[in-house]
């Protein structure tokens, strides 16, 4: 079933309000999807990143030194405004329903450097070193400072994920649609899946950890001497329960 705008999802809401328990209410609208969303950040610029040798030993494990990492978009989760006080989807920061955060899709045209030194993973996400990271950041809130820990804006990082790999050695810009449900979790070992189609396929519990005010952080790297990764087009979609 297509999703509906959240005008919509909010006045089904209200009638529903008025005739069923706020549970109950909340379990129908997620089953019929009636969500509110938005693009909430996007990005036409060309973003480059190519990997190169540094003095400092590599923050990652991959690249041992060699690596080039660039933030290329920020996007946030809206604060999810109230609505009527006697509606199952009150509450704002501070309250309401938990995990407000249903789907979030990512649309990226992106490619490769275009060569390699081993056609046997030409053409494949096998092994590649060029690719895009989603990170997500909150405002701290008297947690226990850590190396995550943005001194500068007060923010902390949250959780990290694999995006997107680009397939080696291709020179065309591809497509990319990366779509995460907040019920739908991937495997604990997806490292297959992840070579055969160069992302996690299902990462719900990267969508039930989003809050309103949240940052999303669009990372383009690539590691090892020689690897690029360049970027087209970025968007992100989120979509939340009313």
């Amino acid at each position: 079933m297509t999703p509906t705008p959240e005008k919509d999802a909010q006045t089904v809401t209200e009638l529903l309000a008025n005739k069923l328990p706020a549970e109950l209410v909340s379990d129908i609208l997620d089953y019929a999807e009636y969500f509110g969303h938005e693009v909430i950040g996007i990005s036409e610029r060309r973003g480059f990143v190519r990997s190169r040798w540094t003095s400092a030993r590599a923050e990652s494990e991959e690249g041992h030194g060699c690596k080039d990492i660039k933030l290329h978009l920020v996007a946030q989760i809206p604060d999810f405004m109230a609505l009527r006080k006697d509606t199952a989807g009150k509450g704002g920061l501070g309250g309401g329903r938990p995990g407000r955060v249903r789907k979030i899709v990512f649309r990226l045209r992106c490619r490769d450097q275009g060569w390699s030194n081993h056609p046997e993973i030409d053409g494949t996400y096998q092994w590649g070193r060029s690719r895009i990271d989603v990170e997500v950041w909150r405002k701290h809130e008297g947690v226990g400072l850590d190396d995550d820990y943005d001194g500068k804006g007060g923010m902390y990082r949250v959780c990290a994920s694999l995006l997107q790999r680009n397939k080696v050695a291709v020179t065309d810009v591809l497509e990319y649609e990366i779509s995460w449900r907040w019920d739908e979790d991937k495997p604990q070992d997806d490292t297959a899946n992840v070579d055969e189609v160069g992302r996690h396929e299902k990462n719900g519990q990267f969508v039930r950890e989003l809050k309103g005010g949240d940052e999303i952080r669009i990372f383009i790297k690539a590691f090892y001497t020689g690897w690029e990764c360049i970027i087209e087009r970025c968007e992100v979609e989120c979509w939340w329960a009313v």
